[in-house]
């Protein structure tokens, strides 16, 4: 989701955005063999927790867009660049200055009830070498979006042009997992999330193997269908409420709605005003 964060991903194609002559997604993502944090990372078999346990569903039953259940669960703001222009703020002025994660329709699956009390965290857990031909685990440090296990954090999520406040949760666990096992749904009803992990899996020497943005990606995908690739799923489980936070948006929304208001009121004196000028001219 980097953070998708003004708005939901509406999905890619199969020329994602990524530039095989672009230097800043072919980085150095290995450090000595005997790091520690690297070992760990490169282990491919973590399972804190069973994901189609955590979210009650059987693994083709997944459903990865539950959006249309959100506007009767969650308070919420709508508006373009309302983040930036007035939620943010409204959140800084909370007291304790609380910890939010931002997150989107592109890295996450929730559990499909009412409830929305359950969800998962969707990243790659890998990048590929393409030099030496084998996959190469991601440092925390340029994956600074990943949770902590244990951590609770506001969950304000991007959905319907629109900001949601989901309320605390807490990171429960990480699993690696195939894509297979974590979704068995056509790719089709995946295709959001899997175009956001074909375009953040961070790559070594495409530049020299692989010389257009498609053919990067279908690689990416093809690796990721093989089971080549692996991704990193977080569960965060809903354990309450901020009441500020709450009241932040509540608060952003009805100054959105008053800008609105205003916008429109300025739009109807221009329309008359125009409608006068025109009266003035005729003889």
């Amino acid at each position: 989701m980097s953070d998708s964060e003004e708005s939901a991903s509406e999905g890619g194609s199969e020329n994602d955005d990524i530039d095989p002559d672009n230097q800043s997604h072919d980085r150095d993502y290995e450090t000595d063999d005997d790091d520690p944090e690297m070992l760990a990372l490169a282990d491919m078999t973590i399972r804190d927790f069973e994901v189609h346990e955590f979210l009650q569903v059987k693994p083709d039953n997944v459903v990865p867009d539950m959006d249309s259940l959100f506007d009767g669960s969650f308070v919420s703001v709508s508006g373009k660049k309302v983040w930036q222009t007035t939620l943010q703020e409204s959140i800084n002025c909370a007291r304790h200055s609380p910890r939010t994660r931002k997150c989107s329709t592109d890295t996450t699956i929730w559990m499909p009830y009412e409830d929305l009390s359950r969800c998962i965290l969707v990243y790659p857990a890998q990048g590929y070498n393409f030099m030496k031909s084998r996959p190469i685990p991601v440092q925390r440090k340029h994956s600074k979006e990943w949770p902590q296990v244990g951590d609770m954090q506001e969950l304000c999520y991007s959905a319907n042009a629109s900001w949601y406040y989901c309320g605390t949760y807490k990171c429960v666990g990480m699993s690696v997992l195939r894509l297979d096992e974590l979704c068995k749904l056509e790719e089709t009803k995946f295709a959001r999330i899997f175009d956001t992990l074909v375009q953040r899996t961070p790559t070594q020497g495409s530049k020299s193997t692989i010389k257009t943005r498609g053919s990067l990606a279908n690689a990416i995908r093809d690796m990721y269908r093989d089971g080549t690739l692996h991704t990193r799923c977080y569960g965060l489980q809903l354990v309450g409420y901020d009441n500020e936070i709450k009241a932040a948006f509540i608060k952003a929304g009805s100054s959105m709605e008053e800008k609105k208001g205003r916008k429109r009121t300025r739009e109807v004196s221009r329309k008359k005003g125009s409608r006068n000028k025109k009266r003035q001219r005729l003889p």
